[in-house]
């Protein structure tokens, strides 16, 4: 493989890792947009992995995880419709994608505690947008935003893998 070849290979990991340090650094410093470490740190119970989760310990930004999958697009939840899970409260535009997601979370919860998973994938932690989102093999794949999952889509099994290998000490890093 030539040396151009190889270094327009590696131009989107390093440009996202350059992305990812730089967020981080600004996170350190104080900056807004970013979870400190996805916990509300009242009453609820320390889940085994944390969650990307509000203030007030919703998930997913309030959208519906079960509606990616039956209605195929982004739903905003309703406060009336709600279930806990891994210590986040997930919320649901109906009562009966509330009961499905009821009866197996693990089906419809999406991967790596609703962080991005891209961001997962090179070792770090973002908030996602609910309109970036895929399914891959029955998965909810959730990202930062539009242009960050167009780089998930570039690879999805190999970021997968490398998501899927980080996650469980980056899950459980506060």
């Amino acid at each position: 493989m030539s040396r151009i070849a190889t270094t327009q290979r590696l131009a989107l990991p390093i440009a996202f890792l350059s992305l990812a340090l730089s967020a981080s650094t600004a996170f350190a410093q104080g900056g807004a947009g970013m979870m400190k470490d996805g916990m509300k740190h009242d009453n609820m119970a320390k889940p085994a992995m944390i969650q990307n989760v509000d203030a007030s310990g919703v998930a997913m930004r309030g959208f519906d995880a079960v509606a990616y999958f039956t209605a195929a697009k982004p739903t905003k939840g309703a406060a009336d419709f709600e279930a806990k899970y891994n210590g986040a409260t997930f919320r649901f535009a109906t009562a009966q994608n509330r009961d499905l997601f009821a009866k197996t979370p693990e089906q419809y919860a999406p991967q790596y505690g609703g962080y991005c998973a891209m961001g997962v994938a090179y070792n770090g932690k973002f908030d996602i947008d609910p309109d970036a989102w895929k399914i891959e093999d029955g998965k909810l794949y959730l990202n930062k935003d539009m242009k960050t999952q167009q780089m998930w889509f570039k690879d999805i099994p190999g970021n997968i893998v490398r998501a899927n290998k980080n996650w469980p000490v980056l899950g459980a890093a506060k």
